[in-house]
């Protein structure tokens, strides 16, 4: 673990924008949804379309590491839903994000304990937590 000394310096070091997110990450307590988020997220609005969205992700992919959902979120930057990358791709192009996006939302507050987490993890998404028996898994998924 680095001392707030040392933090400082690499943080002083970093491009301002991604030490303002680390920074915004520390702020939460160690243990803590918040300490877990991801501060880059694509966020697209429901008047998109999948053609609009395509074009700009094309342009603007260079600086993101992983994509799994889009972002829907209004005019004020309040969610409104999710699109999974994958149904994207696969949508026709004329299709708009609100025809597609899921308005049902799964949310966690950022200071609550990263075993709530883990519990709405195994509840909502139970296909997604695979386990392993001496290394080796024991989750049904197909080969490809």
């Amino acid at each position: 673990m680095l001392s707030y000394q040392e933090a400082d310096f690499y943080l002083d070091h970093m491009e301002k924008e991604e030490a303002e997110d680390i920074k915004q990450l520390l702020a939460y307590p160690e243990g803590t949804a918040g300490s877990l988020m991801t501060t880059e997220v694509i966020r697209i609005r429901t008047t998109d379309t999948i053609a609009e969205v395509l074009d700009w992700l094309r342009r603007c992919l260079t600086n993101v590491e992983t994509i799994y959902y889009l972002y829907v979120t209004d005019e004020r930057d309040m969610l409104l839903g999710v699109v999974s990358l994958r149904d994207f791709l696969i949508s026709s192009p004329e299709r708009s994000v609100h025809e597609m996006m899921n308005p049902h939302l799964v949310t966690i507050e950022p200071d609550a304990p990263q075993a709530d987490v883990l519990d709405i993890i195994k509840e909502v998404w139970p296909s997604g937590c695979s386990g392993s028996n001496g290394g080796q898994s024991v989750s049904r998924d197909r080969d490809f």
